[in-house]
């Protein structure tokens, strides 16, 4: 990963305004699912293991976890993810792909 603070200020600078520009295409793209870029991208996270915790999604997207709290809020009522504790585990919740996101048209078309 790239160390912003070693890098060189115009680096940062041009990133951001790339950035800027990037994301809204993207959330153009996934308006009619009703997600947004930010959210999309936890989902692969969550997609490839299977399942994971909120601290493994923190380390993973290094995003602060009241702002992954509320993306995943919005993703449950969105029917995207599931969340419940292991029986085992009562302690730590765990989220995965709400069961239906396998029968839902694709996010994203390839057309």
């Amino acid at each position: 990963m790239v160390d912003l603070v070693k890098a060189r200020p115009a680096s940062a600078t041009r990133l951001r305004i790339v950035t800027r520009v990037v994301a809204p295409l993207g959330d153009d793209l996934l308006r009619p699912s009703g997600l947004r870029v930010t959210r999309f991208s936890i989902l692969p996270t969550i997609v490839r293991p299977g399942e994971a915790n909120a601290k493994q999604l923190e380390d993973a997207l290094a995003i602060h976890e009241t702002t992954l709290a509320r993306s995943l809020s919005l993703l449950q009522d969105a029917g995207v993810i599931e969340r419940a504790s292991r029986p085992e585990d009562r302690l730590r919740t765990m989220i995965t792909r709400a069961p239906l996101m396998a029968q839902r048209e694709p996010l994203v078309s390839g057309d």
